[in-house]
């Protein structure tokens, strides 16, 4: 024991050195603030991509930044600050990112009781892996109980029974009263600490307690259908804490509203069908229960091309990013107005791309990248154009076609 308490250790040491040599912090991600979102936001400023304020807030701004930073290093475009791009900001810039300490339980933890603190009311027509614990935790204490995990008859029958010698009212129903009751005669890891409370002898369930207790439906349910396949979604719904009656084989109106919260939650079309999209969902082990934490949304994309006339916080970044180049924009307003075409037009010409006083892809990328040309700097030679004659003796000159940036 002593031997592989040292080998975890060890093992346990070595990879937090690993961690710590890489000097990298975990993934920075829009909404995260600290001091590692202050190093980012200090790189990308120093490299020409981020111009707003130094605040330690990861906003949009330097969302924004960061997409921009990555699309020009040929990385993985997605905003999200891991290790290959804080590897290659420090490469470029030095900068330091702190990392987190990450704590280690000693032992794993466990639920401190066997229904986890879920002691919704199960019943009639109930199903799921919460009824087969209790059936298991009933079989346990010597009561005759088929462990299958649908609340039938012989469950209701060894509810009452063990209700009459706790002194409850023996209704058959396992609601929290009962559960807690129940969950006293047994420890945390579940084994009985009472003995047998019943006439019978305890028996041993079955190894398998979370086999599947429901099929896959095979068909495209509606409202108003009936048959077994419906009951297999209503305990499906249960389990995942949308539906929270008796399950029975008809698509009534509490099955329906079940069924859009289900899709709503899981980012499904919202019609209360269970199609072949919902029911690939709702039978995976990625669907999420009513109570799961529904991630933050992606902010809205920026529109392009912004134009004048346009106003808002991209105009504002515009205008402070070129004026940080010495282009005259007026006041950095967040409105796009005649001075601040007339600079997105000079810049455009000083950058050997289409002249045209908007701001597009092409136009932005360009704008935030560390090879753009300032007000004073030097323009990039444009390639030679083969200009076709149009002298028709009238000592005009001919005209001078610029090459556009596509």
């Amino acid at each position: 024991m002593k031997r592989r308490i040292l080998r975890v250790l060890a093992l346990t040491l070595t990879v937090m050195l690993l961690l710590a040599s890489t000097g990298l912090a975990e993934t920075i991600k829009l909404y995260d603030k600290g001091n590692n979102v202050l190093a980012l936001q200090t790189a990308l400023s120093d490299l020409k991509y981020y111009t707003g304020k130094l605040d330690g807030k990861f906003g949009t701004g330097t969302l924004k930044a960061v997409k921009a930073f990555q699309k020009a290093e040929g990385l993985k475009v997605d905003g999200l600050a891991g290790k290959a791009t804080q590897a290659r900001l420090v490469e470029l810039t030095g900068v330091e990112f702190e990392q987190e300490e990450v704590e280690i339980p000693d032992t794993p933890s466990k639920p401190k009781t066997l229904f986890a603190g879920d002691y919704r009311t199960m019943q009639f027509g109930t199903a799921g892996p919460r009824v087969r614990v209790l059936q298991r935790c009933l079989l346990a204490l010597g009561f005759d109980v088929t462990v299958d995990g649908d609340f039938g008859s012989s469950t209701h029958k060894a509810v009452k029974a063990f209700q009459a010698i706790v002194g409850y009212t023996q209704d058959g129903k396992a609601g929290e009263r009962t559960l807690t009751k129940l969950e006293s005669y047994f420890d945390a890891d579940g084994n009985c600490i009472s003995g047998p409370i019943a006439g019978n002898k305890p028996a041993t369930p079955e190894p398998d307690p979370d086999a599947p207790v429901y099929g896959i439906p095979e068909r495209t349910l509606r409202m108003g259908d009936t048959g077994l396949d419906v009951k297999y979604v209503m305990k499906r719904l249960y389990d995942l804490k949308y539906y929270n009656k008796a399950a029975d084989e008809k698509f009534g109106a509490g099955m329906l509203s079940a069924v859009k919260a289900f899709q709503k939650k899981n980012g499904l079309t919202q019609d209360g069908v269970v199609g072949p999209a919902t029911i690939k969902v709702l039978f995976s082990a990625d669907a999420l229960s009513a109570d799961a934490l529904t991630p933050l949304p992606d902010p809205d994309p920026l529109k392009l091309p912004l134009k004048r006339g346009d106003k808002g916080a991209e105009v504002k970044e515009v205008q402070t990013a070129l004026k940080n180049l010495g282009y005259a924009v007026g006041k950095v307003d967040g409105s796009y107005g005649a001075k601040t075409q007339a600079a997105v037009k000079l810049f455009q010409a000083r950058n050997g791309m289409t002249v045209d006083g908007k701001v597009g892809q092409r136009t932005l990328d360009r704008l935030f990248s560390p090879d753009a040309v300032p007000a004073n700097g030097k323009a990039p030679e444009l390639p030679e154009v083969e200009v076709p004659s149009t002298d028709t003796g009238s000592g005009s000159a001919p005209e001078v076609i610029v090459p556009g940036d596509g």
